[in-house]
């Protein structure tokens, strides 16, 4: 997917109707996070608020070890933006 696609499709989907009870607005935000952590699905539905460490320099969203693919806690430093 390039970055033109992966924009239209967000775009798109703030848009969207509720779909698996995820307004477009979340599941957008759901694509965001994903692409900028690069976490799969099954860690993406590990993430609590607490995962997010936004006041950490750079921010970061951390992935305890029981979710993670690897079995190790996980800190993924995202872009600020994010």
């Amino acid at each position: 997917m390039t970055i033109e696609e992966l924009q239209q499709l967000v775009k798109t989907t703030e848009h969207a109707p509720t779909w698996r009870r995820m307004t477009g607005t979340d599941r957008a935000i759901l694509y965001r996070v994903a692409t900028g952590t690069g976490y799969r699905a099954s860690e993406l539905r590990s993430l609590t608020p607490s995962s997010f460490r936004l006041d950490d320099d750079p921010p970061s969203v951390a992935l305890r070890a029981a979710a993670s693919k690897h079995r190790k806690d996980d800190i993924q430093p995202i872009r600020s933006d994010l």
